[in-house]
């Protein structure tokens, strides 16, 4: 084998080297980027017990054992009052945490709570 022909396979091969381990790169930070990381000054937690009811009016004037869904925006804790007032709902009895910084009304409504019927 000639010089030049040698230099092209290492070359070749140094690319290819270049190329993949570029890609498992990028894939690795795109994996990284796309998860939700919980950092815990941001985000609050209510425990629920099994005799104690949470509805629509401790979103709506939080106080006592509820007084941390204050950390919620006042804008989205009336949503969810309003929403759980018409339909009747209390927060199912649990361990919750939701994000106090910038969560949204759907965020809060649909991942960070279990609601459940009111029967009182």
């Amino acid at each position: 084998m000639d010089k030049n022909r040698v230099r092209k396979i290492i070359f070749s091969c140094i690319l290819l080297l270049i190329i993949v381990v570029s890609i498992f790169a990028i894939r690795t930070i795109h994996q990284i980027s796309q998860l939700d990381i919980k950092f815990s000054k941001q985000y609050a937690a209510i425990t629920v017990t099994e005799y104690q009811i949470v509805d629509y009016n401790d979103f709506k004037h939080p106080h006592g054992n509820s007084s941390v869904l204050k950390e919620i925006d006042e804008k989205i804790r009336l949503r969810i009052s309003e929403f759980m007032k018409k339909n009747n709902l209390k927060i199912k009895p649990g361990e919750y945490e939701f994000n106090r910084v910038n969560s949204s009304y759907e965020e809060i409504l649909l991942q960070s709570f279990i609601f459940e019927k009111n029967n009182k």
